[in-house]
């Protein structure tokens, strides 16, 4: 009877692991290659969470200065929504590669409770 450790580091086959000297990947937030942790999986999206933040205060500023500023604030929170789901997208795609998962499991985040 073999009982895996759930301790052990991950065993998945990423192509762009690097068996070379370094103890860690260099970070490629905009690709689905490669693996994230978990520190580094809470940082980012939070990240991104305060430049939506600042986006949507921007929006609000220019939605007082009257109705074309507010066409403009409309637009500038969008990019920043679509932003946020890129980041969103490529950091559990990276994540669940580092749980040894596919990155097709990513969307398993959009069936609701």
């Amino acid at each position: 009877m073999s009982t895996a450790n759930p301790f052990a580091p991950p065993l998945a086959a990423v192509a762009d692991h690097d068996q070379g000297h370094e103890a860690y990947q260099p970070v490629k937030l905009f690709s689905a290659q490669g693996r994230m942790g978990r520190l580094r999986y809470l940082a980012y999206p939070m990240l991104a969470y305060l430049v939506l933040f600042a986006a949507m205060l921007l929006a609000a500023g220019l939605a007082s200065t009257g109705s074309m500023g507010a066409m403009l604030g409309l637009g500038v929170t969008g990019i920043a929504y679509i932003g946020i789901l890129v980041v969103f997208v490529f950091a559990t795609i990276q994540r669940s590669h580092d749980m040894d998962w596919s990155g097709w499991t990513c969307l398993l985040t959009l069936i609701p409770f």
